[in-house]
């Protein structure tokens, strides 16, 4: 297929896991100062794992997925580990952008440059969040007489920019939908209707399906379906606690310190057995995806 002007519509979603610490006691005491220097960690009584998610505002239902997935994983390691508990730390960043914009940049860089092997130069543009703002930008998009649309944003925002660009467009052009489109395939069509016929032919991302076996058990747990996150949450600290190191260091001050290099090497050579697959990182430190591209075509995505 021939790309001639590409432009990428995106809304930044950051779902950050992150090691907050854990603390370690011995009998109830926690290490004292004369216990400075190697230390093994089998014996630690308690691994403290942070959480970063979003848990207000208008995407609050991805970051309770993801900690719902969290807590479950949480659950089933203390029950299988009574003389060693995990403690998760939820924080809510209120999807603030400014907060993880840093982490968006690199992780944009690495996924466009993969594009850009591809399909070549690729645009950036910011997804609108309201139906008025996403036909002006839609107006303004078609101006640049784009030929080929990746969309990477919720069902809601993806399908509202996705009609007024149909409507707005006079030319033939093509589309690449993230996941998001499978799993949301319902807002898709009842925001298009009829027009959701015009994105035949579009490729779309496909991520392994979630197992019935976690899905039952995730519902029994939190009390509704699986949905967007609810994987991740559980693989995330699933990855943290079963690659961390084994060695900390004590300081003076009693504090147990582990090697943060160690730990990410641990990470970058892990091959866990994850809920739709294998937990593995590629060489810049992401999670390599279990997906396949499918087309939707006749109303079906195949």
């Amino acid at each position: 297929m021939n790309k001639n002007k590409i432009v990428a519509l995106v809304l930044i979603l950051l779902l950050i896991i992150g090691v907050v610490g854990w603390n370690m006691s011995r009998d109830g005491k926690s290490l004292k100062s004369e216990n400075s220097g190697d230390i093994t960690l089998n014996n630690k009584k308690e691994i403290k794992i942070g959480i970063i998610s979003i848990l207000s505002g208008q995407y609050a239902f991805v970051g309770e997925n993801l900690v719902a997935g969290a807590r479950l994983y949480e659950k089933e390691w203390n029950e299988a580990h009574k003389d060693q508990k995990l403690s998760l730390i939820i924080e809510d960043d209120s999807f603030d952008a400014k907060k993880g914009i840093a982490a968006y940049k690199k992780l944009y860089e690495i996924f466009a440059n993969a594009f850009k092997k591809t399909y070549g130069n690729i645009e950036t543009v910011k997804i609108s969040s309201d139906d008025a703002s996403a036909k002006t930008l839609a107006l303004k998009l078609n101006k640049e007489n784009y030929t080929d649309y990746i969309v990477i944003a919720s069902p809601s925002e993806g399908a509202m920019s996705v009609k007024h660009i149909l409507q707005t467009s006079k030319s033939s052009m093509h589309f690449f939908l993230d996941s998001s489109f499978l799993t949301g395939f319902t807002e898709y069509q009842k925001i298009l209707g009829d027009n959701i016929k015009k994105l035949e032919g579009s490729d779309v991302l496909a991520f392994k399906d979630i197992p019935e076996t976690f899905k039952t058990k995730y519902k029994s747990f939190a009390g509704k379906d699986t949905g967007i996150g609810s994987d991740l949450g559980y693989e995330g600290v699933k990855a943290l606690v079963e690659t961390m190191p084994n060695v900390a260091t004590v300081n003076a001050d009693g504090k147990s310190i582990i090697n943060g290099k160690n730990w990410l090497g641990n990470m970058q050579n892990a091959n866990l057995n994850g809920v739709t697959g294998a937990i593995s990182f590629d060489k810049d430190g992401l999670r390599t995806p279990a997906f396949t591209i499918k087309k939707f075509v006749g109303g079906e995505i195949k």
